[in-house]
């Protein structure tokens, strides 16, 4: 599938601002990263790179915590994988809860972090409350 490359951003009641693309739905909101994975969607290496420049554009020079959802059927390539790992500390995240709603990804996430070993704080959660609550404190002051 081709990817977009003209971003639709909008203005979210809150102030934040959102990029929605066909795969990923990136917006900031309290001081967080939000980004969602939609539906269906095969995350391949070229993805994954567009997705850093998405997320590189809305933060700009600014560090936040990220919440990372992932929606059903949602699948990651290896070299996807293998390409989170090398810019992790290009990131614009200060730390990333993973929400997941199946136990497929729950796994997969899991072993992400088991076998990649990411060095900013990294932590799956089945709760979106829970992941919010723990991200706060990788928030940076003004």
């Amino acid at each position: 599938m081709p990817y977009p490359k003209k971003d639709i951003v909008e203005s979210r009641e809150n102030g934040g601002t959102e990029n929605t693309q066909e795969t990923v739905k990136v917006w900031i909101e309290d001081g967080v990263i939000y980004a969602v994975y939609l539906k269906n969607t095969e995350i391949t290496l070229e993805l994954k790179k567009e997705h850093h420049r998405l997320y590189k554009e809305l933060v700009g020079e600014r560090y936040m915590p990220l919440l990372l959802e992932i929606e059903e059927g949602v699948t990651v390539n290896r070299d996807a994988r293998a390409f989170s790992k090398k810019i992790e500390e290009k990131q614009p995240f200060t730390a990333c809860a993973v929400f997941v709603k199946s136990l497929s990804f729950k796994i997969l996430a899991n072993f992400y972090a088991r076998f990649y070993k990411p060095k900013k704080p990294f932590k799956v959660f089945d709760d979106k409350h829970e992941a919010l609550k723990w991200l706060q404190q990788y928030k940076q002051s003004k």
